[in-house]
């Protein structure tokens, strides 16, 4: 019996080389969100067409945050990677302020049509909703991801984030990418149409999530 030998030249640089496979791999999941990212902060698109939302600079990574959800989920940067993200904040009680809100960009996610798997909704609390509350926001919106977290951690992440101070209380609308970078936000008066026309630009220059 004779044994074949594969000739050294057919063996690839890749397969001799574990590691630059992996970079390889990285990059081929960093680099389309990179290019969306791009498109916003280096304006590489048509003069008349321009993000409606305020893009955060440099992009803020949420880091070792974790978000809790009321079945014990933990939402982490590892859990939320491959997917975009339309989140709203509150230090309150869920009322009807924020319950218009969260309609809103159901709405919005809608819209976004063959594209609304590619987004994910979250709503980030910093205090224990009542029983009450809970069934309801179950009931109103059943594919919300309803979390809490440590108020101190989400409360210095928006305000490094937006440079501002009091920003549990503006009702603002964020977008995270699937690296889990917060990179856009949204004052109360824009959610809706234009963050539809930025996140559908968004999706469109990336392929992930």
């Amino acid at each position: 019996m004779t044994t074949q030998t594969i000739p050294p030249w057919k063996t690839t640089k890749i397969s001799r080389h574990p590691r630059l496979m992996l970079l390889f791999i990285l990059a081929l999941f960093i680099m389309p969100v990179a290019a969306a990212w791009s498109v916003f902060n280096l304006k590489l698109w048509p003069e008349h067409q321009v993000n409606l939302g305020t893009l955060i600079k440099p992009a803020v990574s949420i880091g070792n945050i974790s978000f809790v959800e009321d079945n014990g989920k933990i939402l982490d940067t590892n859990t939320m990677r491959k997917k975009w993200w339309l989140v709203y904040a509150t230090e309150s009680e869920c009322n009807d302020e924020c319950q218009r809100i969260l309609t809103l960009i159901r709405q919005i996610n809608i819209a976004l049509g063959k594209d609304s798997d590619r987004v994910q909704r979250l709503l980030i609390s910093t205090t224990q909703f009542d029983k009450n509350t809970n069934e309801q926001l179950k009931a109103r919106f059943p594919d919300l991801h309803r979390t809490i977290t440590e108020p101190n951690l989400i409360k210095n992440l928006l305000e490094k984030a937006l440079r501002t101070p009091n920003v549990l209380q503006q009702h603002n609308v964020y977008i995270i990418d699937p690296l889990g970078n917060l990179m856009m936000v949204y004052p109360e008066k824009l959610v809706g149409k234009p963050i539809i026309k930025d996140l559908t630009r968004l999706l469109k220059y990336s392929q992930v999530g």
